[in-house]
C-alpha cells in the first residue's frame, strides 16, 4: 500500500530529440523487428501446413482413390495392350475399329462391349 501512494501518473506530450538520433533510433527499431517477423512467418507456415494437412486428409477420407486396375475388365488386366487401346478409344465404334484394324478378334470386341455397354 505504501508503494501505491508514491506512484505518479505521467503523460508525455512532446519528445525533444535531434533528427539524426531519431533516424538511428528508427533504424535500430526496424532491425529489431526482423526476428519477430521471422518468428511470425514460421508460426504462420506451421499453422497453414497443419490446416492443409487436415483439409487434404478430410478430402481423402471422403473421396478414396480406387486403383485403375480394379476398374478394368479381367481381360484387360492381363493384356496391357488391350487396356491401352481401350483407354485411347472414345466410344464403341472407335474401340471396334481398333480391334478390327489390328486383327485382335472376338476377345477384343468383347472387351469393347464391356467398356461401352450402351452401344
Amino acid at each position: 500500500m505504501g508503494e501505491d501512494s508514491r506512484r505518479q501518473d505521467v503523460v508525455v506530450t512532446d519528445v525533444h530529440m535531434p533528427f539524426g538520433s531519431m533516424v538511428v533510433f528508427m533504424v535500430k527499431w526496424a532491425i529489431a523487428s526482423i526476428p519477430a517477423a521471422l518468428i511470425l512467418f514460421v508460426v504462420g507456415f506451421v499453422c497453414w501446413t497443419f490446416l492443409w494437412g487436415v483439409l487434404l486428409g478430410a478430402m481423402h477420407a471422403v473421396t478414396p482413390v480406387t486403383p485403375v486396375s480394379t476398374t478394368l475388365p479381367p481381360t484387360q488386366a492381363t493384356r496391357p495392350a488391350a487396356a491401352y487401346d481401350a483407354m485411347v478409344t472414345r466410344d464403341y465404334s472407335d474401340c471396334k475399329h481398333v480391334c478390327e484394324s489390328q486383327g485382335r478378334g472376338d476377345e477384343c470386341l468383347q472387351t469393347c462391349a464391356q467398356l461401352y455397354p450402351q452401344h
